[in-house]
């Protein structure tokens, strides 16, 4: 990997490449709107797809899809990120690089229509939102292939950043078909091939044949591709993948290609586009035993495969659900059967925040991990390597010593998993402590009254007696614990918990039985996440914590999981086929506000003591937001006698981003004049939106300001 990194045409050729292709991602992968720029019907893409590709993300991205996000971010940023992109883009357009100027113009655009949600962002950039897509390999150079609704607003966009940059093209022909070229390094260009159908971006240079740039350009097929291997559709029918996105990479592809670069495309490309002094060093230094048994080792992993297995859209176009299902491969059977030996019960309370704001878990067999971590360990000490680096990771690892396990984990003996959920949490006023918490923590037990017995040697954990029968002990904590906390057996589960929410996950576990499910798993719940935030009630926290800006931040993380607005849970799991992670993700669009921001607000500021500074009798500020696009805003000082601060301003909401253009004046005090008008633009990041006030939070150069909007009463 170091050696394609430090090699790989440069690290220029790398950077400009990166650079133009996430560019363009952004603009059209959203959640998949790709196509094949020479037909409609999805199996047409796939035959321009060479079957040996190292990587390949293709999919189909349908009309509700497209309507549901037409109003959402792809990307949803903090209010202090964007001002650092904002000020690392005005960097670059200052930058003597005509390249990156390039990609600063491409971003800034994407960054500026990104605020108004997807279809400003396709209208923009002349992208289509349905469609098919792909993104792939072609031996080593990347190809990406995208579908065009309007191919004048795609050109027009490549014009401006032509302009902007001063980074020009040429054109070279083949047959009928013109390509862009722009010169990366010396022999090596950048090409864009578009038409009213779509666009193929990738790389050429001048060792290429006809025939390969051809291929890579779409001007023809190859002779084997994904279509005629099927191997898309076998992942379908293998892992219950819908047609909606499906990705993978060939890790023993890879790994083959650099030990045997004479026997694929890629390797080929390999020994053709490297620097060869450097890759004939590295293929010196590696003997026929290594080449031999790295082969051996990399066939046990062969791919890493990705694809959606759930997409469901609400009939009215308000919410969908998703499920994400991966793996990575692995065809090594007592590797597998050891991982799943390893494997414990999570509780199931940790894999879901549908009515939580967070849950987390771990389901590992205790009883069996030290055993099969050595079982591991051994298969790979005793195996019979000749490679001379093999043997010396085997000397290594014999060093190790996995029995520590055992000597500082034996209360553990018999647990199957612990779960914590947090359903809740209420700050008392004026406190760092909170008013209540609704938690529940589980351990799951082959026999949770011995768990117990052994759990009460250590003498930080309480010493109480609890009933088989699931009876509820309250535990005798500290009389600084503000909250009543309650233990229990639950069938083959211990819980811990305190409130309404958990007390009636807790009695569920009882008829949970215990199952070998996943090895790690958490949840989380975005939307109520944000609104916790947002509450003043938790500003005394925040005002405590040590470090700078820990008040705004608040803030700031309230505004990002408000944006997200999504219920996600991860599960990690072992099983026959290998290590597989499943991603759920639930979004409800009716929870999201869209309320009519016109009116007048007074304005307070949240210090560094996070509390609210208003109307006082030195100052106070009002904001007037017009329903014309206008607004004004003051600082009035001296008990109202003067204005401080004017700034008369057009604005637009964009989603949960109100842009403001400003022409600003102020002056220091009521005896000096106002200051000329400069024009200024900010961005208000909305949180937590209600009928009579909201917040805005602003970001000046990495700092962060926080300010409350409350309606003035008439």
């Amino acid at each position: 990997m170091y050696l394609i990194i430090e090699t790989l045409y440069m690290r220029k050729v790398i950077t400009v490449l990166g650079g133009v292709l996430i560019s363009t991602s952004l603009f059209a992968v959203g959640s998949g709107w790709f196509s094949s720029i020479f037909s409609s019907e999805k199996e047409d893409i796939l035959t321009f797809i060479p079957a040996d590709t190292a990587y390949y993300v293709g999919g189909d991205s349908l009309d509700n899809i497209a309507q549901l996000m037409n109003d959402s971010s792809l990307i949803n940023v903090s209010p202090r990120l964007a001002d650092q992109l904002k000020g690392s883009l005005a960097s670059i357009d200052d930058s003597d690089s005509p390249e990156a100027r390039f990609f600063s113009y491409l971003m800034t655009q994407y960054e500026s229509s990104n605020k108004s949600g997807l279809a400003d962002v396709a209208k923009s950039v002349g992208i289509s939102l349905t469609g098919s897509y792909a993104l792939f390999s072609d031996g080593i150079m990347p190809v990406m292939r995208i579908e065009i609704a309007n191919e004048d607003a795609f050109n027009v966009l490549i014009e401006n950043a032509v302009k902007d940059s001063d980074w020009h093209y040429s054109w070279e022909e083949f047959g009928e078909t013109k390509v862009r070229l722009w010169s990366l390094e010396e022999g090596v260009s950048l090409a864009v091939l578009n038409n009213a159908n779509g666009v193929v971006i990738t790389i050429v240079t001048e060792k290429d044949t006809l025939e390969a740039k051809q291929q890579r350009l779409g001007l023809i097929k190859p002779e084997a591709s994904l279509a005629t291997s099927e191997e898309v559709e076998n992942l379908k029918k293998q892992y219950g993948y819908t047609g909606d996105m499906i990705g993978f990479i060939q890790i023993d592809r890879i790994i083959q290609a650099f030990v045997a670069p004479t026997e694929s495309h890629l390797g080929h490309d390999l020994l053709t586009y490297l620097p060869q002094r450097q890759f004939n060093r590295f293929q010196s230094k590696m003997s026929e035993q290594c080449r031999s048994e790295y082969r051996e080792i990399s066939a046990t992993l062969p791919r890493f495969v990705t694809g959606y297995q759930v997409l469901e859209i609400g009939k009215d176009l308000t919410s969908y659900r998703t499920r994400v299902h991966s793996i990575l491969e692995i065809e090594n059977e007592a590797v597998t059967l050891s991982l799943q030996n390893a494997q414990g019960h999570l509780p199931l309370h940790s894999t879901i925040a549908t009515d939580k704001l967070a849950a987390f878990g771990v389901g590992v067999n205790a009883s069996n991990l030290t055993s099969e971590v050595m079982s591991l360990l051994d298969q790979f000490v005793s195996a019979e390597y000749e490679c001379d680096v093999l043997q010396y990771l085997q000397a290594d690892i014999q060093d190790v010593d996995p029995y520590v396990l055992a000597t500082t984990t034996p209360f553990a003996q018999g647990v199957k998993g612990v779960g914590i959920s947090l359903f809740d949490l209420k700050m008392e006023e004026g406190s760092r402590l909170p008013a209540s918490v609704d938690f529940l923590i589980s351990i799951t037990a082959e026999n949770p009254k011995t768990f117990v017995q052994m759990a009460q040697n250590f003498p930080f954990i309480p010493q109480t007696k609890l009933p088989e029968d699931g009876s509820l002990v309250t535990l005798d904590l500290p009389p600084d614990v503000p909250v009543e906390v309650n233990a229990a057996i639950k069938g083959q589960h211990v819980v811990i918990f305190s409130g309404k929410k958990s007390t009636a996950s807790a009695n569920d576990m009882v008829t949970e039985p215990i199952t070998n499910n996943s090895l790690v798993g958490m949840a989380f719940n975005f939307h109520k996440l944000g609104e916790l935030l947002s509450s003043d009630n938790l500003n005394t926290l925040a005002s405590s914590l040590p470090f700078d800006d820990a008040c705004s931040m608040q803030y700031e993380l309230s505004h990002m999981f408000q944006s997200l607005n999504t219920e996600n849970g991860l599960l990690l799991r072992a099983g026959s086929e290998g290590l597989t992670t499943i991603h759920s993700s639930y979004l409800d669009k009716t929870k999201t506000k869209d309320l009519n921001l016109v009116g007048e607000y007074n304005v307070a500021f949240l210090n560094d003591d996070c509390e609210w500074q208003g109307k006082s009798e030195e100052e106070s500020t009002e904001d007037h937001i017009r329903e014309d696009g206008t607004g004004l805003y003051v600082v009035k000082g001296d008990a109202d006698m003067c204005d401080l601060y004017v700034s008369n301003y057009s604005w637009k909401q964009n989603g949960n981003v109100l842009v403001i253009n400003s022409q600003d004046q102020d002056r220091d005090s009521c005896e000096t004049e106002l200051s000329k008008t400069e024009q200024e633009t900010y961005s208000c990041y909305l949180v937590d939106e209600k009928d009579a006030e909201f917040q805005c939070v602003y970001s000046f150069d990495g700092y962060l300001s926080v300010e409350k909007y409350t309606r003035a009463k008439d």
